[in-house]
């Protein structure tokens, strides 16, 4: 999948902007509701499936994007 498109989601279910580099505590919308909002919006989206070990990790756009395998494009 394309970065682009994950990155799109990803502002679209935060309803901000945001970038590659955006963290979470930076985003007044993130909080624990979108997270997981976030994580199942990815999941069914893009067909991935996130380790839920791993979710409480996800604190910036980035370490998403590197969990879902996202490609540049």
């Amino acid at each position: 999948m394309k970065k682009s498109e994950v990155l799109r989601t990803i502002a679209d279910v935060l309803k901000a902007e945001i970038d590659e580099y955006t963290m979470k505590i930076d985003v007044p919308s993130w909080d624990s509701l979108k997270h997981i909002q976030l994580i199942m919006e990815v999941e069914e989206k893009f067909g991935v499936e996130i380790p839920i070990e791993k979710v409480p990790d996800i604190d910036s756009v980035s370490v998403l994007l590197g969990l879902v395998g996202a490609e540049e494009g």
